[in-house]
């Protein structure tokens, strides 16, 4: 918090009986510098820190207004207030001040309550108006902090996508992520668990800002093989669990009361040797499977949002891939990116344009999606992160 301090004001008079009284009214209150000059005024407001300057009108050599445009061009001295001294009878002296930008006039001879009174009043206001630069500059510091911590949480963010894919015979990834201003909670991977089997999952926390970001770390974590989550034991050997199983675990582990967050998500686990793909789906967009023949099926089994504790179990489902299948994920970003005119991207568009892209290769068909969103939001920026996986199976590549 800063500190009011001891306020130090300039009085600039040629006569010594004026200043003499002005000094004697002020000084058990304030600290006071004195100038006979208006060249000596200049000296000490270029050099001292100054609160508020009683500027004489009627000086000889330099007046009180000249004195007042070299303080106003002054960068250390335009902002200290002025309160310009004249004679009673100097009306059209007190009117020039204002038009100058003078804060106040008081007048000879002296009413000292009324000089205590504006000056104690401008003082107020000045550290009034020093206080708030003060928190504005404070406020810049803070943001500069989030920014820098924003910036590295969004490093974090990218590096848990995965910087590479599994080099398998039979199976293809692509992928695009493109984060809006906000760090945002979009996170997915692929999980190589033996020659067999690879998982995907692809997930959305609620909101955006670091509590999102730290809530797709942690579940991450969770996804690793090691953590116990995705993988049991069955008759002395590990054995995949069933997304569902796998998502009522989460359900369990991320409730809402505990982190204030939700999530959804799709979890999905392939069995590359029999072109099987098991999946459930915790009220994420819908994933679809792009048939050979270029037939959309979207992958329906599922259940509610991430974080109410088993309401609502989840189902899974279980579909059998032939080759030049391709199954392709998408977060909330995609089909609710806006353009100028408010209108959304929306699933139909997005169904259309997966349809009309079944011929091409996996890598293709996501780059295209991605393409095409983008181009269809115009100059408007994501409002949330745009992220597109998908994958394609064949008998091989």
């Amino acid at each position: 918090m800063m500190e009011r301090p001891r306020h130090r004001i300039l009085i600039v008079d040629d006569q010594p009986t004026n200043i003499k009284i002005l000094g004697a009214a002020l000084r058990s209150d304030y600290d006071i510098v004195i100038a006979t000059s208006g060249s000596k005024a200049l000296e000490i407001a270029r050099s001292e820190e100054l609160d508020l300057i009683l500027l004489d009108v009627m000086m000889p050599g330099m007046d009180g207004y000249e004195v007042f445009r070299f303080l106003k061009k002054g960068e250390r001295t335009k902002d200290i207030p002025v309160i310009f001294v004249t004679a009673m009878s100097e009306v059209h002296d007190e009117v020039k001040g204002f038009e100058l930008g003078a804060v106040d006039y008081i007048t000879k001879p002296f009413k000292l309550p009324i000089v205590r009174a504006r000056v104690k009043t401008h003082l107020e206001l000045k550290w009034k108006s020093d206080l708030i630069e003060f928190q504005k500059d404070e406020l810049l510091e803070k943001q500069r902090i989030i920014g820098e911590d924003l910036h590295v949480a969004a490093g974090i963010q990218k590096s848990l996508l995965p910087r590479k894919f599994p080099q398998v015979s039979n199976v293809r990834f692509a992928h695009k992520f493109q984060p809006c201003e906000a760090i945002g909670g979009d996170i997915f991977d692929v999980i190589t668990i033996n020659e067999r089997y690879i998982c995907l999952y692809i997930l959305d926390v609620s909101g955006h800002g670091i509590s999102s970001a730290l809530v797709t770390v942690s579940v991450s974590q969770m996804m690793h093989p090691h953590s116990g989550l995705i993988l049991t034991t069955r008759e002395n050997e590990q054995a995949v669990l069933h997304p569902a199983e796998v998502l009522k675990l989460l359900d369990e582990e991320y409730p809402m009361d505990r982190f204030g967050k939700y999530f959804t998500m799709v979890y999905l686990v392939l069995d590359r040797l029999k072109g099987s793909l098991a999946y459930s789906n915790a009220a994420h967009p819908r994933p679809i499977l792009i048939r050979s023949g270029g037939e959309l099926e979207p992958l329906e089994e599922g259940g509610t949002i991430i974080g109410l504790e088993g309401v609502i179990p989840f189902d899974g489902g279980e579909v059998r891939l032939t080759s030049g299948d391709k199954v392709v994920l998408y977060t909330d970003g995609v089909t609710e990116h806006r353009r100028e005119d408010g209108e959304l991207f929306g699933e139909e568009r997005l169904f259309n344009l997966l349809r009309t892209s079944s011929g091409l290769r996996i890598n293709g068909v996501v780059d295209r999606v991605f393409d095409t969103v983008i181009d269809f939001g115009g100059p408007s920026k994501p409002e949330d992160d745009i992220t597109i996986v998908g994958f394609e199976y064949g008998v091989d590549f």
